[in-house]
């Protein structure tokens, strides 16, 4: 073939490698025409004249090509790429996009063997560590290994997922320890959202081998978070751990660098998949009342729901809680301009000066808020609730609404100036709203406490 032939040929050997990396999807031409483009990569292999055309594509995209090798590949083969050094290293320290990793997820006993033996009589190479094993075990899903097996070409010697694991156990392997991603093995099933049977008899022979089923990944996320987190809620998956023990009541914490971290509870994540009745089914399902957390009602007035709030408030839920201590329930609805949820957690008996608490910084008052959101009747509404404006916030912006403020909302401010109830530095911006001249240097305030940011 001519240069421009073999560039070709190894364009659509890059271009098949990389459908096949990812499903086929978003695949160009015929499922006929793909697969005899893998069977040609393999005749390749096999007859040992095209190498360097190999090798060409392996650059191109060396995990495409490593991922071709552990799903399509006989053994014979992948030790005649490991001859003409083509092959990506089978053991990468905190990596799992290596060939163990690869050949874990395709059920390849026969690959990770040889992989092992290979790098045992080698002085260059690295011997897996049991956390390496540990991490491979997180590649094998059911479901994933059933479609890997499903595209593979004829000729590998697959093994079924509880081979694959026995062998990872006898290697070295461990249940109850993150993967080099940080997951679990039990957490990857779940995740896929995918409570076909063989997912879930898996998930039965994990815990079996010791498998602890409220183990969180790195990030905190449980096996049952796992269910509720992502695009929809899986209620199989809910039920199926909460039989065998899942505790609905742990909670994703996460560090704010502030004096708190955030908490969030299970009801939290199915309120922004399908609001009030995936809320109600959860409490039925975990026997948990929502409105004991103040997560729930934190995202419930994120998301604007008001149907969800009322819920809340009615079940007994605090409107003077907090998830944020920088956005108290009240604080957090006015700064997200939900109007009509602020008001019904006033009426639900939300103290219109903020919580009372050494851990709310001194901003995060609902008058400021009000000012910034330049809703001049609810601040108006603040004051008839009894709020007064807090006296260490500089806040221009807040003498700049009531400025636009009804006349009696004026009369009302003024007679508070006049009394000095509020502190010389919001004198003097509401001075300066009124028309009258306000002072050339104004007191400054004691600086804040330092709030968050989320």
């Amino acid at each position: 073939m001519s240069e421009g032939e073999d560039s070709k040929v190894v364009e659509s050997w890059y271009t098949a490698l990389r459908w096949e990396s990812v499903q086929r999807y978003g695949m160009q031409v015929s499922l006929q025409e793909h697969l005899g483009i893998l069977q040609r990569i393999r005749q390749a292999i096999d007859d040992g004249q095209q190498a360097e055309d190999l090798r060409v594509a392996r650059k191109w995209g060396e995990f495409y090509f490593d991922k071709f090798v552990a799903m399509h590949c006989t053994l014979e083969q992948v030790k005649r790429l490991h001859e003409w050094k083509l092959l990506g290293p089978f053991f990468v320290p905190e990596s799992n996009c290596d060939l163990l990793h690869l050949a874990a997820g395709a059920c390849r006993i026969d690959l990770c063997e040889w992989m092992v033996q290979t790098a045992s009589e080698s002085k260059r190479m690295v011997s897996p560590s049991d956390r390496a094993m540990s991490s491979a075990l997180c590649e094998v899903v059911p479901s994933l290994v059933e479609k890997i097996q499903a595209q593979a070409l004829p000729g590998p010697q697959f093994s079924n997922p509880k081979e694959m694991a026995q062998w990872l156990f006898k290697m070295g392997g461990r249940l109850n320890e993150h993967s080099h991603a940080e997951s679990t093995a039990l957490y990857e099933i779940f995740v896929q959202k995918e409570p076909v049977q063989a997912n879930l008899d898996y998930a039965q022979f994990l815990i079996g081998h010791g498998a602890d089923v409220n183990f969180a990944s790195r990030a905190g996320y449980t096996p049952l978070m796992a269910c509720v987190a992502g695009e929809f809620v899986d209620y199989e998956g809910v039920e199926w751990l909460l039989k065998r023990g899942a505790d609905p009541a742990i909670r994703l914490r996460q560090s704010t660098g502030y004096k708190l971290d955030v908490d969030l509870g299970l009801g939290a994540f199915v309120i922004r998949k399908g609001g009030l009745p995936a809320l109600q089914r959860l409490s039925e399902m975990t026997r948990l009342n929502p409105a004991q957390d103040p997560s729930v009602l934190h995202v419930a007035i994120e998301e604007g729901d008001s149907r969800v709030v009322k819920f809340l408030l009615d079940a007994g839920a605090d409107p003077n809680g907090w998830m944020v201590p920088s956005k108290p329930h009240l604080m957090h609805a006015i700064t997200k301009r939900h109007m009509r949820i602020a008001r019904m957690l006033l009426e639900g008996g939300a103290n219109p000066n903020g919580p009372q608490s050494d851990l709310i910084p001194e901003e995060a008052h609902p008058m400021v808020a009000a000012a910034l959101a330049e809703d001049v009747q609810f601040v108006k509404d603040l004051f008839a609730a009894g709020a007064w404006p807090p006296a260490r916030v500089v806040d221009r912006s807040f003498a700049q609404t009531i400025a636009k403020a009804p006349k009696d909302v004026k009369e009302f401010i003024k007679s508070m100036v006049a009394k000095k109830v509020i502190e010389t530095n919001i004198q003097a911006g509401l001075e300066g709203a009124f028309g009258a001249p306000a002072p050339a240097v104004v007191m400054a305030s004691p600086k804040p406490k330092r709030g968050l940011s989320l």
